[in-house]
């Protein structure tokens, strides 16, 4: 094996998800790539997850015991340390209202269940290859 060769480097991701096979499912397949994964399956927990170590990315489901997901969404995005954080919705709301609303509280991509596991793994990589760019796009007008 070369040892100069350049090592994948996960992200640190939050699967917030009150159904715990499909928790074990999302979190055995982003481990498979590297990912360390967080999970919690009620929402107040998470909440206070989330706020005592942000993470790279979040999935999150909107219906949840505890918070529900919308609510800590709308408080990430109000929060300093959490208001840049990638969320992917990941829900069985599939209405086109309940779309719109999770994407103007600010979720930076939605699917809908049924999903792929594809398409949760290609919305993660577009999402943090996004913030990754905002990221040093700020720091560069900041220099």
């Amino acid at each position: 094996m070369d040892s100069s060769a350049p090592q994948q480097q996960g992200y640190r991701i939050v699967v917030v998800e009150d159904d715990n096979n499909l928790a074990l499912l999302l979190r055995y397949n982003l481990e498979a790539r590297a990912h360390d994964v967080r999970w919690f399956a009620d929402g107040t927990a998470a909440w206070i997850g989330l706020c005592v170590e942000p993470p790279d990315a979040v999935i999150l489901d909107w219906g949840l015991p505890g918070l529900a997901g919308i609510e800590i969404l709308r408080r990430m995005r109000m929060c300093e340390s959490l208001r840049a954080v990638p969320v992917l919705m990941l829900t069985g709301r599939c209405h086109p209202e309940d779309r719109q609303r999770a994407l103007q509280t600010g979720a930076n991509a939605f699917l809908a269940k049924p999903f792929s596991i594809r398409e949760v793994i290609d919305a993660l990589h577009q999402m943090t290859a996004r913030s990754e760019s905002e990221h040093l796009s700020e720091l560069a007008g900041a220099l």
